[in-house]
């Protein structure tokens, strides 16, 4: 597992950017406000805030469902590994992500 991950960082209402971030729990948790859920997505994962009813929608995804679903309050997203780790998004992932965000 590496120490940092780079991923794509969004707000609500603002632009994408791919930050660097410590590969811990407690700092995920930090970067959006409390416990995480994850959403794959493409050929990476979404992580955003657990219990976020109240939040404004931020990305709204329908890859794999007829419905889809609107993920709500700060979202990043990161690469796993083939052990389900999370790892940094390669340039190509982050450009998709940043253009589907």
């Amino acid at each position: 597992m590496s120490e940092y991950l780079v991923g794509v960082y969004k707000e609500i209402g603002k632009k994408p950017d791919i930050v660097k971030i410590k590969n811990q729990k407690e700092h995920l948790e930090k970067l959006l406000d409390g416990e995480y859920l994850t959403q794959d997505y493409d050929d990476y994962t979404i992580l955003y805030k657990k219990n976020a009813d109240n939040l404004l929608p931020n990305v709204y995804v329908d890859q794999y469902s007829k419905i889809g679903i609107s993920l709500r309050g700060k979202l990043f997203a990161v690469g796993k590994d083939e052990n389900g780790n999370f790892i940094s998004l390669n340039k190509d992932q982050a450009r998709r992500c940043i253009t589907f965000f």
